[in-house]
C-alpha cells in the first residue's frame, strides 16, 4: 500500500507550539502515537496540506477523535447560524480562513465518564463527553484509513458537529 507524505504536529501540554513530524508511512504514524499515548496527555494533528485532516487527543490508553472534511466539502450557509456565544476554543474549531465551515466530526464511543483531553492552546484540560471517547487502538485504526484516503473511518461511529 503506498501511502502519502502526511505531516503530524505533536502537543503535549508543555509547549506553545507543536512538533511537526513529517511520517511517510502510516507506521511511523503509528509508533509516534504510541509513544504519545505513554506520555499522559497528548494531541495530535494530521495532515498534508490545510484540510481534510485528523485530530487525535490521548489521554492514556482513551482518545477522542475529530475529523474536519476537505474545502470541497465546506459549507458557506452555515456563517447565518454561527453560535456568537461559543468559546473562543470552539470559534477556532469551526473557522477557516475564508469564514467557511467545514464539516466536522466526532468519534462515538460507549465510555461512561468524562475524561479530561488537552483543549486550548493546548496547554489546558477540559472534559470531554462520554458518548465521544474511544480506546487509543480504535483512533489508530482512524488514522491508518486516514493515511490511505484522507477520510474518516468506517471502523468507528462518528457524530457530525457542524
Amino acid at each position: 500500500m503506498s501511502l502519502k507524505l502526511m505531516k503530524l504536529n505533536v502537543f503535549y501540554g508543555d509547549t506553545k507550539h507543536g512538533n511537526v513530524v513529517d511520517c511517510d508511512s502510516f507506521e511511523d504514524a503509528e509508533k509516534l502515537i504510541r509513544e504519545s499515548a505513554g506520555k499522559g496527555f497528548a494531541n495530535i494533528v494530521l495532515n498534508d496540506k490545510k484540510y481534510p485532516q485528523m485530530q487525535i487527543k490521548i489521554n492514556g490508553d482513551l482518545a477522542f477523535v475529530m475529523y474536519d472534511g476537505a474545502v470541497g466539502e465546506c459549507i458557506k450557509e452555515f456563517d447565518d447560524c454561527a453560535d456568537d456565544d461559543a468559546d473562543d476554543d470552539v470559534k477556532a474549531d469551526m473557522y477557516y480562513n475564508d469564514n467557511f465551515y467545514f464539516p466536522s466530526w466526532f468519534s462515538r464511543g460507549k465510555y461512561d465518564k468524562l475524561v479530561k483531553f488537552l483543549a486550548g492552546r493546548f496547554k489546558k484540560l477540559r472534559a470531554t463527553e462520554a458518548h465521544c471517547i474511544i480506546m487509543w487502538e480504535q483512533a489508530i485504526e482512524c488514522v491508518k484509513q486516514f493515511y490511505i484516503n484522507k477520510s474518516r473511518s468506517e471502523s468507528i461511529k462518528w457524530e457530525r458537529i457542524i
